[in-house]
């Protein structure tokens, strides 16, 4: 038989337990690594250099790593488009259009 509590009720308990501190939002999600000033000249460069529907598929794969058939599905177009859009976009910021698209 295990033995007995060692505290009588909940007010002792809580008086005897400390959690864990939480994992807080600031643990788990990186720091920024761009100023305010630099994140609006990238937002500029991306709505003046690409398309809308571009820019929607660039930001939803690189930013958000969402993978591109969910994003092609999200955004209501066919694989084939969303990955030849992915592809100019990163072609014309720079970044390269040679990644594995699917």
């Amino acid at each position: 038989m295990p033995p007995g509590p060692i505290y009588d009720d909940d007010e002792e308990f809580w008086e005897w337990y400390q959690p864990d501190e939480m994992t807080r939002w600031e643990d788990v999600v990186e720091a920024p690594t761009m100023t305010p000033e630099e994140e609006a000249g990238t937002d500029e460069e991306l709505t003046h250099t690409l398309d809308p529907r571009a820019r929607e598929v660039l930001l939803l794969c690189e930013l958000h790593r969402v993978p591109l058939t969910e994003a092609a599905t999200a955004l209501g177009m066919p694989l084939e488009e969303a990955a030849r859009l992915l592809e100019k976009a990163r072609r014309d910021l720079g970044l390269g259009g040679d990644k594995n698209l699917i």
